[in-house]
């Protein structure tokens, strides 16, 4: 899951107070699955919950907010494109613990394409795949 790796990155650059303590944050994925057609070998998408707990954080918030919607602009187009799936796409618990810090957890829907190449690596293009197998054997659904 190469999209949880440039999510972690994203965050540890949003922020002097993460980039100092990358310790203090936890990046995982949560709910996932595997979407294809039924079709071998022509691509699926993992669809998961890239989570970020983020503890005692001491920066600005915004700052936060920003690099992950610049994140999601590069890494999902296609779910920002898309009102349904943009309007749930980004969530957010916040804890203020002092007036200093706060604990965050966000959750990012994210779905990754994979797309298998002739020598048997993978591709993880950031454009969602419209037709994963050329000819569906069974309709997907969110």
């Amino acid at each position: 899951m190469k999209k949880l790796q440039s999510f972690r990155t994203a965050l540890l650059t949003a922020s002097e107070d993460l980039t100092r303590n990358p310790e203090k944050t936890s990046i995982f994925a949560d709910n996932g699955r595997v979407v294809a057609g039924g079709a071998p070998g022509k691509g699926f998408e993992y669809h998961y919950q890239a989570i970020a707990i983020i503890q005692e954080f001491a920066g600005d918030v915004d700052a936060v907010s920003a690099a992950i919607l610049g994140w999601m602009a590069a890494e999902l187009p296609g779910v920002l494109m898309n009102p349904e799936k943009a309007d749930k796409a980004f969530r957010f618990e916040v804890e203020v613990l002092n007036g200093e810090q706060c604990d965050l957890q966000i959750t990012v829907e994210v779905e990754e394409p994979v797309v298998p190449a002739d020598d048997g690596s993978f591709t993880h293009p950031a454009a969602p795949l419209l037709d994963l197998t050329g000819d569906w054997q069974w309709p997907v659904t969110s």
